[in-house]
């Protein structure tokens, strides 16, 4: 019997990069793969969303439990990859009571979004601007680019000391090193 009245949050599985005639096979990997790492979970519900697609509603009790799902998807993720050679995006979804599940679908769906870009795994409570410009079209993010930093674009000086800064870790010492000058001369000039 499904208890309804525990906390869950959707996860959404795509494999990306399998071929259509092993379709039932990636599934049922995918299926046994997900049975296998969340084996003493009677309260999650796993179902196919389409095709290479799986939702899991998992249920969470608690702090442990998110970091378990955590853990547990990244194995998946890998151990797919591994036996298949294919790519497996995830989107995860908020937790929420059982009568809010269908907002918790919405966001990991969302997250998809941002996971298939990334080709990666996203938890939709870590994204924020990656949710905001993924709702957006190009042209839309285009524009907001040009009104928000389009005069910076054209500050090459700027632009290379940026560059450096973010190759560098965002370390200013690092950056001024690479930059040959010091590093009050760049805080001083930047701030």
């Amino acid at each position: 019997m499904i208890k309804i009245d525990i906390p869950r949050c959707c996860v959404l599985l795509q494999v990306k990069d399998w071929e259509l005639s092993d379709f039932h096979m990636v599934e049922r990997e995918l299926l046994e793969l997900l049975r296998d790492t969340f084996t003493n979970e009677s309260e999650d519900i796993i179902a196919r969303w389409g095709y290479g697609q799986m939702v899991l509603l998992k249920a969470i009790k608690g702090t442990t439990d998110v970091e378990y799902l955590k853990t547990g998807l990244s194995a998946v993720q890998e151990r797919l990859t591994k036996k298949l050679d294919c790519q497996t995006l995830i989107g995860v979804g908020e937790i929420y009571e059982a009568i809010d599940i269908g907002r918790s679908y919405r966001e990991a769906k969302q997250a998809l979004k941002v996971a298939t870009k990334a080709a990666t795994m996203a938890f939709y409570e870590d994204l924020t601007l990656e949710v905001a410009l993924a709702e957006l079209s190009d042209k839309t993010r285009e524009t907001i680019i040009e009104k928000v930093i389009g005069e910076l674009l054209h500050e090459e000086d700027l632009l290379v000391t940026l560059q450096t800064y973010f190759d560098e870790q965002l370390s200013i010492k690092q950056t001024a090193q690479q930059l040959h000058i010091h590093s009050n001369t760049l805080q001083n000039h930047y701030s």
